[in-house]
């Protein structure tokens, strides 16, 4: 360990309005080495004013080359002063015992020259050119320690000139090159100039001159330029005017001459009567001669009741020691006269110990007061309890961007948040203020925080929190739905307090007839919404008379002809309409179906045609129907073999097709009540119950496979069967 011995001279400046209520004295200095300010020493004075520091520094092992030392003083306030650095080279006792040196690239021819061991050589005398040719050279010399250790480098260039005289010179004036006055004189190594330049075509002020030499070569030299200022003939010394003015308005300055005089009284000439009593300043600058001179300037006081504004204090601003990181900066919310400073500070996190708190007021003019500086002694670092919590305590499942926030935390460096189960904190992690979002399953639950610093964590506060459940809206009647031309809808939504649908209807029953998505949002009685949608398609009609003629279906395909009246089925020119093996045809009308000659069904194709009594045209016809109606002939049905059986006075279903549901209306208006038998394909009875009285009668077979299946009623001894599909 090296010793450094050190001597430093202190004095501490101090702000004015701390002098004024007592000087501040110089306690004790840290110092270090380099960038190791984790290994800063630091060392105590009996207080002083100003220190004079000569003393002795330890210093580390260092590895060889330079260095920095640094140092600070603290005064009884605790504050630290700007911090000092130094370069020092490191070993600092290493002694020059020789150099060499060598010119332009010839290091072979280097010269090596060894001197006693010394910390200054001086080498004015040592270095000899003269085996060197007239023109540019370089000179490079580097130092040996007595370590054997080499200096770096130090090159220079230079210029070795024959012996040379001076011929002749031309000079100018300003920018004037083309009016340069030449002049040639006998050879000569020195000229004497000061009696021969001519200036008297100048005007009066500052100008510059510039003069070039040429030698018995021809060459000339570079040019030499200089800035001198031309008096006019009268007295330089006596003033003959000045000027002056206030604050910062030179615009407004006062120009009064003199008598040609040495000097001059100015306290009774200067007009203050405009300024407002108060702290002013004065500028002013006189004219000697045709020089003017500097500008002036000092306070004065004018006496006197000013107008001043009314003004109280906005704000304040206040930090911690030195560091500007805790500063915070707080706007009152209505001016006032004084501000007690108790119970509003919030210090962040200071470890244990003295500290220094400085503040300054903020007028409503937007002026700060000076700082005010106290001592405070933190004897506990832990954070201060968690104030209140603030945010929304009343949401729904699946809400985003909830925002909360608390107010800062004395003595907190960071914000521990915890959620309820199924929030999620999205940002604002380990601050005030925090941004959450709740999933579908959250749950009820509590917010908590707490204040966080290196010494743990302070008392955390909560704020319960209901996460509410969604509707479940339902759409009535259910599944996708069919409607026929000119028919309407009535769709029903339940599972809410309130309803609000796509066609701006704000009812729970809206009325349809258009194809279209029908959506619907229902709002429960705490305020949380879910939509749901269903899908409505109005079905088109075909023409009312339509003629097929000469259609041929191959194997393996389906058509299917329509017409809401009339279809009617012939041969034409071009052949029969024909049905080959493995084909299929179906024939929908709404009230005759017609096959005229030219109607061919080949063996293993089929043809089947219906009379429908609602819209159930092409458009509806599931593409599994021909199918079905191959495979499920009616066979072994109670009184489907009997004529007429399909056409009855009876009754009637609708809609036929069907997906399930369908109503059942007797048409005889003598009967009111009778018995309703549903069977399969296959003769197997479905259903067999008593017909309440009634006409009208809502039946269902839902929860059976697509098909065929036959409805018979029996009442008052009479009949009737129809068929009806399911799809």
């Amino acid at each position: 360990m090296r010793k450094i011995l050190l001597l430093i001279s202190v004095l501490l400046v101090i702000p004015l309005q701390i002098l004024v209520a007592q000087t501040p004295k110089i306690i004790g200095y840290q110092y270090w080495f380099d960038d190791n300010d984790a290994g800063m020493i630091s060392e105590s004075v009996s207080p002083v004013s100003t220190l004079d520091l000569t003393t002795s520094v330890n210093v580390p092992a260092f590895p060889l080359g330079f260095h920095r030392f640094s140092i600070r003083f603290k005064d009884d306030s605790l504050r630290y002063s700007q911090i000092s650095s130094s370069l020092f080279y490191y070993p600092v006792s290493t002694l020059i015992n020789g150099y060499e040196y060598w010119y332009n690239s010839d290091y072979a021819g280097k010269t090596a020259v060894s001197v006693s061991n010394t910390t200054l050589l001086d080498l004015s005398s040592a270095i000899s050119s003269s085996a060197l040719s007239p023109g540019m050279n370089t000179f490079h010399i580097r130092f040996r320690d007595v370590t054997g250790t080499y200096s770096s480098i130090s090159s220079a260039y230079f210029v070795i000139v024959p012996e040379m005289l001076i011929s002749g010179y031309e000079y100018w004036f300003d920018n004037d090159y083309g009016s340069k006055t030449a002049v040639n004189v006998a050879n000569t190594q020195m000229l004497d100039l000061s009696s021969v330049i001519n200036a008297n075509t100048l005007l009066l002020g500052f100008h510059t001159f510039h003069i070039r030499f040429k030698n018995t070569t021809g060459t000339w030299c570079s040019t030499q330029s200089d800035l001198f200022y031309k008096h006019g003939t009268g007295n330089q010394n006596n003033l003959i005017s000045y000027e002056y003015w206030f604050d910062n308005n030179p615009a407004g300055k006062v120009t009064l001459p003199l008598a040609n005089q040495p000097t001059a009284d100015l306290v009774a000439t200067m007009d203050a009567a405009t300024l407002e009593p108060g702290l002013h300043k004065a500028h002013v600058r006189f004219q000697s001669g045709d020089l003017p001179s500097v500008v002036s300037s000092g306070y004065f006081y004018k006496s006197g009741t000013a107008s001043i504004a009314e003004n109280a204090i906005s704000g304040y601003r206040y930090w911690f020691d030195n560091d500007p990181a805790t500063m915070r900066e707080i706007t009152l919310a209505q001016p006032a006269a004084n501000v007690v400073l108790l119970d509003s500070v919030e210090p962040p996190y200071l470890p244990l110990g003295n500290h220094l708190f400085n503040v300054e007021f903020r007028d409503t003019l937007g002026a700060f007061s000076s700082i005010v500086s106290d001592s405070v002694n933190v004897l506990t670092c832990h954070p201060s309890p968690a104030g209140n919590i603030t945010g929304i305590t009343q949401l729904c499942k699946g809400t985003n961007g909830v925002v909360y926030s608390i107010p800062p935390i004395s003595n907190a460096t960071g914000y521990a948040w915890n959620l309820p189960a199924g929030a999620t904190l999205v940002s604002g992690a380990n601050t005030r203020t925090i941004t959450v979002n709740y999933s579908l399953n959250a749950v009820n639950g509590l917010i908590t925080v707490s204040g966080t610093n290196p010494c743990g964590s302070g008392t955390g506060n909560s704020l319960p929190v209901n996460v509410n459940s969604l509707p479940a809206p339902v759409i009535t009647p259910a599944g996708p739905t069919t409607l026929c031309p000119g028919e309407s809808l009535v769709l029903t939504a339940s599972g809410g307090a309130g309803y609000l649908w796509s066609n701006a209807a704000t009812t729970a029953a809206i009325t349809i007839s258009a194809t279209g998505t029908y959506s619907v949002t229902v709002t429960n009685s705490v305020g949380c919404s879910n939509a749901t949608s269903r899908e409505v398609t109005a079905m088109p009609v075909p023409p009312s008379t339509v003629i097929l003629t000469g259609n041929t279906v191959p194997s393996g395909q389906v058509l299917c002809g329509d017409a809401a009246s009339t279809l009617i089925l012939q041969g034409g020119s071009s052949g029969p309409f024909r049905v080959q093996g493995g084909g299929s045809a179906i024939l929908i009308a709404g009230e005759t179906i017609q096959m005229l000659s030219g109607v061919v069904v080949q063996p293993g194709g089929y043809l089947h045609g219906f009379i429908s009594a609602n819209c159930f045209y092409c458009n509806a016809v599931p593409h599994t129907l021909p199918q079905t109606l191959k495979d499920e002939e009616i066979a072994g049905v109670p009184g489907a073999d009997t004529e007429g059986s399909d056409q009855n006075d009876l009754f009637r279903v609708y809609p036929n097709p069907t997906t399930g549901a369908f109503t059942l209306e007797l048409t005889d208006r003598k009967v009111e009540s009778g018995t309703v038998e549903i069977y399969g394909m296959h003769g197997e009875t479905l259903l067999s119950r008593q017909l309440p009285g009634g006409r009208k009668h809502e039946l269902s077979i839902g929860d059976k496979a697509d098909g065929i299946y036959i409805i018979r009623v029996v009442a008052n001894g009479v009949s009737g069967i129809a068929r009806i599909v399911k799809y």
